[in-house]
């Protein structure tokens, strides 16, 4: 989570350098706008980098970052960062990949006129998706699985499994005229519903 809001943090201090006075730029409807962020956050999500970098292209983001590093046989490590400094529009994409599960990170960042109208827009696409909402406020909506359960590590010739308390925590906020979206997921190959294990059944949790 720390990486999150470094990311965050980052976006922010663009922003403020980058504000120059000018009123904000035109952007598609945000029903357009919050259905093509969601389908790269998707995109990248199941792997697609080329879909994703080809959706944020057409919103007239550079690529400026895309790494892809193996650290080991089974781990690898990719980011995407992608920029639009004249229409105040960033995002980053971050994941750790371990076969069994893959641990998701990423930023989006944009500055509109109908910033409330984004954020709702988006909000109404995670509602569509099944996603739960925890909390909602006229700044903040934040979704986040109560459902926690077991990954299963099929690595080794035994398998073992680790408790994870959620899958998903995504948070749409607003901050004046610029709507971050900031979004934590866990992709596991093979998830298992459960219970929290009892102290006697000590497991990793997320």
């Amino acid at each position: 989570m720390r990486q999150l809001f470094t990311s965050l943090f980052i976006f922010l201090s663009l922003i403020s350098l980058a504000g120059n006075g000018d009123t904000e730029r035109e952007h598609p409807n945000s029903q357009k706008l919050a259905t093509d962020i969601y389908m790269a956050y998707q995109f990248y999500k199941d792997k697609d980098i080329e879909a994703c970098k080809s959706v944020m292209e057409n919103l007239n983001l550079k690529t400026v970052k895309s790494v892809i590093h193996k650290v080991s046989k089974s781990t690898a490590v990719d980011s995407l960062v992608f920029e639009n400094n004249q229409d105040m529009f960033w995002a980053y994409l971050k994941s750790v990949d371990l076969n069994y599960l893959r641990d998701i990170e990423a930023v989006f960042a944009i500055r509109v006129e109908d910033a409330y109208g984004l954020l709702m827009a988006f909000s109404e696409l995670l509602k569509a998706d099944l996603k739960e909402i925890m909390t909602e406020t006229t700044n903040e909506i934040h979704y986040k699985n109560s459902q926690g359960g077991y990954v299963i590590d099929t690595r080794f010739r035994t398998p073992s499994k680790s408790y994870i308390s959620n899958l998903y925590d995504y948070k749409l906020i607003l901050l004046d005229e610029y709507v971050i979206f900031e979004f934590k997921e866990t992709v596991p190959e093979i998830f298992e519903p459960g219970q929290k294990p009892s102290k006697h059944q000590p497991l990793a949790e997320n």
